[in-house]
């Protein structure tokens, strides 16, 4: 879900929305609450911390994939990225980015876009394929 005023767009990400997509609906500023796996990293045995069940990935940017809902029973939630994949996402989108606050399996961020191509499409074949008319879908 989002909701864009003159200056924000706000974004409540529950599903995995392209990162790209949101650099387009934002003018300026953007807030953005979403699940993360820090403190919340599914397992068969229950629920962890990823720097319980993986030290060595937790400063990683790093996304666990749910298969079958495990997350919440939703079979819609597919990714579940750490705090360090969030802002890694949103600065190859062009953003400028800072985590807020972070609460049981849930996280807050504020995003500014920065002037200029995004680096993904610096170093990217998204980049190169953007603008061209034979992938206007893009």
């Amino acid at each position: 879900m989002w909701s864009c005023l003159p200056e924000f767009c706000i974004i409540c990400a529950t599903r995995c929305w392209p990162v790209p997509r949101w650099r387009w609906v934002t003018r300026k500023h953007c807030l953005i609450e979403t699940h993360v796996i820090d403190n919340s990293v599914i397992t068969p045995e229950g629920v962890h911390s990823l720097a319980e069940r993986a030290p060595a990935l937790a400063s990683l940017p790093v996304s666990q994939f749910y298969e079958r809902g495990e997350l919440e029973n939703d079979p819609s939630n597919w990714f579940g990225p750490n705090i360090a994949c969030v802002l890694a996402w949103f600065r190859s989108a062009g953003f400028a980015i800072e985590h807020l606050t972070t609460w049981g399996g849930r996280a807050a961020f504020r995003a500014q876009i920065r002037p200029g191509k995004p680096p993904y499409h610096q170093d990217s074949y998204e980049g190169w394929m953007f603008g061209d008319p034979r992938f206007s879908l893009l």
